[in-house]
């Protein structure tokens, strides 16, 4: 019985000494951020693509870490429309590295989940001798984002460049009253095929 509490009692001082002898060091890794539980009648917004956290454990252990296999989370299950603080959830490696968020929790805004219908309108840039006009198929597309968002598209713009003379796949954006592009409402299809009409040349 001595002799194996005298091994056991050598075992644990070896192993810390051991750790004390490995060299150890910080390192600050950005890593993508998700959602979990979102309802499918809401949106989520002012959720940053990642967050920072902060790696401490020994050096070979911190250097071998891949930012692009870890992924953080904040869980936003039955949380109602409104501003709301959540926790930064870490996920958990293998080894002695210790991991915690740089900002344990953030503040993100819950909407209620709104979509329209929306006609396209064509603008146009740009000089092409006998244009006549420029349509775009679809002519119709959807909206989907913040239901408040939703209320303030005052048109769904489509700009082209009729001097390139030719038809042209062009981006879309939701264009609010004041005239500046609500990055929020996804649109469906993204983008669409603008045709340009030209008068024919006289003989």
């Amino acid at each position: 019985m001595l002799a194996l509490v005298s091994f056991a009692l050598s075992l644990m001082l070896w192993l810390q000494v051991t750790a004390q002898a490995q060299p150890t060091r910080q390192r600050e890794l950005l890593v993508r951020l998700e959602s979990r539980g979102l309802g499918t009648d809401l949106f989520l917004s002012d959720l940053p693509e990642g967050v920072a956290i902060i790696a401490d454990g020994p050096e070979s252990e911190i250097d071998a870490l891949e930012s692009s296999r870890l992924v953080a989370s904040v869980n936003v299950t039955n949380l109602k429309p409104g501003t709301h603080t959540v926790k930064v959830h870490i996920p958990s490696v293998e080894g002695s590295v210790k991991l915690r968020a740089k900002r344990p929790a953030i503040e993100v805004t819950i909407d209620k989940l709104a979509s329209a219908v929306r006609s396209v309108s064509v603008e146009t840039t740009g000089f092409l001798a006998g244009y006549r006009n420029a349509t775009a198929e679809p002519a119709v597309i959807t909206l989907t984002g913040p239901a408040n968002e939703i209320g303030e598209v005052a048109r769904v713009r489509a700009l082209v460049d009729v001097s390139l003379g030719q038809s042209q796949s062009v981006e879309l954006e939701a264009i609010g009253g004041n005239g500046v592009p609500l990055p929020r409402i996804e649109l469906s299809p993204r983008t669409v095929l603008v045709k340009i009409e030209v008068s024919p040349s006289l003989p």
